[in-house]
């Protein structure tokens, strides 16, 4: 019996101790499956967080790349400056259509502010076609915009679009009682003065039919320019005489054709010289005479 019950307390034991083995096997096993979950958890973690960082600066990167396109675009379409762009596509956000739009409604409030600042510099343009040519004066405020790449583009495009008309001078255009082209014009130059952020006036220019003689034109510097009309084909002639006219800078063709208003000037402001010197009446007109004739030759 003794024997028994010592087998029995040994069953017992061992029982308890596989039992506590076991459990702490299980409990060893869930512990290490535990910390390759967290460690696991943890790797695809980090790995969201590479992903998160590197996706970060290439979204950047693309928003950078898309706003330079737009301000690209706006600026090939309207000619503005970058500034200008910028704050338009933040008005339209982003939109170049809308922006374009805005430009163009603004546009004619600006030119209207500017259009009473004085105009003195500019440029003097010849334009010629197989059919028309023109010599056209268009003046700026300064002469750093006035010797621009895009006012001297704007002066050529301004002539493009007066030979598509039938106007030989600025006068007859204002006359006409059709405003259409007059229109077309004035809003051509409005998105030049907005452009260019100066007032711009039209202040001169005749047209010749190139179909029926031979025109010839020459300007120097874009300060002075001169037209010759030939009857026969020769430009190289017709260059030489341009270019003598330029440098003689002559008030008319000849004696007979000059106004009346400028050799009565001429005789004011010679008067008024020798009216400061102590000479006889007869001295003083013969001296009179002999600048007239020095002015007029």
């Amino acid at each position: 019996d003794s024997m028994s019950s010592i087998e029995l307390f040994v069953s017992e034991v061992s029982k308890i101790i596989s039992s506590n083995k076991h459990q702490t096997q299980t409990k060893t096993d869930h512990q290490a499956s535990s910390k390759k979950s967290i460690k696991k958890k943890q790797l695809i973690d980090i790995e969201k967080d590479k992903l998160k960082k590197q996706s970060e600066p290439i979204k950047e990167d693309w928003c950078m790349t898309s706003e330079l396109e737009l301000l690209k675009q706006l600026r090939e379409i309207t000619g503005a400056g970058v500034m200008d762009c910028k704050k338009y596509l933040k008005k339209s956000n982003n939109d170049v259509t809308e922006a374009v739009k805005l430009m163009r409604s603004e546009e004619g409030i600006k030119a209207d502010k500017k259009s009473s600042r004085i105009a003195a510099e500019g440029i003097v343009y010849f334009y010629s076609t197989n059919e028309k040519s023109i010599l056209i004066e268009i003046n700026s405020e300064t002469d750093f915009v006035a010797r621009s790449d895009d006012f001297v583009n704007y002066v050529k495009e301004c002539c493009q679009k007066i030979l598509q008309t039938q106007y030989s001078d600025l006068e007859s255009m204002i006359a006409d009682a059709n405003k259409v082209y007059l229109e077309e014009i004035e809003e051509h130059k409005k998105s030049a003065i907005a452009k260019l952020g100066e007032n711009i006036v039209i202040r001169r220019f005749n047209t010749f039919n190139t179909k029926e003689h031979c025109v010839v034109g020459y300007t120097h510097n874009y300060k002075i320019g001169a037209v010759v009309i030939l009857e026969k084909n020769d430009e190289s002639l017709g260059k030489d005489i341009c270019m003598q006219v330029v440098a003689s800078n002559p008030i008319s063709v000849d004696e007979k054709t000059i106004d009346e208003s400028v050799i009565s000037n001429e005789k004011d402001i010679y008067k008024a010289e020798l009216n400061k010197i102590d000479k006889k009446e007869d001295i003083k007109r013969n001296i009179l005479e002999g600048k007239i004739k020095k002015f007029i030759s």
